[in-house]
């Protein structure tokens, strides 16, 4: 008993050493973190060519003319390239974002996302995130519709009146998630129907 007491230090001890010399440094403390610094991985016709490859900019570069003016700008301190599209006239047609690391594109946008961020399909740009979400925005419309249904006439033009005014959620859901053509689209159906409707 007396002589495992004796070599308990003296092991502890070894294990400290140990641990010392494989970590290169003082036990027990982290070694500091080291950011990624030099020389950018990709260039900058790399990190452009990356970008003009995502789908949904090369089917809106198709609009415009050939050859349009280009930029791709590295920042040392995300690691990541800015790339920027401008076409004559038109202005800047396209932004996105490329990593550096892996040249994964992190965002694209085209068309109105480029200078109005909020069609971009940012959660909670219009109404925050509590209004916007899908719970609140169904019971809100069950509220509505149930509220102001003639259930003895539930086959008449004022059933067909309130689903129209509720049918606006399919385009607010759209332009939640950047869909701007989309939610635009599915906007103008219910405004015909009601053009028509009080006309």
């Amino acid at each position: 008993m007396a002589l495992a007491l004796l070599l308990a230090p003296a092991a502890g001890a070894a294990v400290t050493s140990a641990t010392s010399e494989t970590t290169g440094g003082t036990a027990g403390v982290e070694q500091p973190f080291s950011p990624v610094t030099g020389a950018p991985r990709l260039s900058e016709e790399k990190a452009l060519e990356r970008f003009l490859a995502v789908p949904k900019v090369a089917n809106w570069l198709d609009r415009y003319p050939r050859k349009p003016q280009t930029e791709a700008t590295f920042d040392g301190a995300t690691r990541a390239w800015t790339v920027k599209i401008w076409s004559g006239r038109a202005g800047q047609i396209a932004q996105g974002n490329v990593q550096d690391a892996d040249g994964t594109v992190t965002d694209a946008w085209t068309g109105p996302q480029v200078a109005w961020s909020m069609a971009r399909g940012r959660v909670g740009s219009f109404g925050g995130k509590v209004l916007n979400a899908w719970w609140t925005w169904v019971s809100l419309s069950l509220v509505f519709f149930l509220g102001l249904v003639d259930r003895r006439r539930l086959r008449s033009w004022h059933t067909l009146d309130l689903l129209a005014l509720l049918s606006f959620g399919f385009s607010l859901w759209a332009f939640n998630r950047g869909h701007v053509f989309m939610s635009a689209s599915l906007g103008a159906l219910p405004l015909a129907y009601l053009l028509v409707r009080t006309s």
